[in-house]
C-alpha cells in the first residue's frame, strides 16, 4: 500500500491493525510487569 495514494479507508483500516498491535504489546507489558 502506498500511503500517497491510500484511501481514508484503507488508512483507517491501517490504524485500527496498528492499535491492535499495540494494544497486545501493552498487555503483555502490564502482565510481565505484574508477574514480577
Amino acid at each position: 500500500m502506498n500511503i500517497d495514494t491510500a484511501t481514508a479507508d484503507e488508512l483507517y483500516r491501517l490504524l485500527l491493525d496498528v492499535q491492535d498491535r499495540l494494544g497486545y504489546l501493552i498487555e503483555d507489558d502490564l502482565l510481565t510487569l505484574a508477574g514480577r
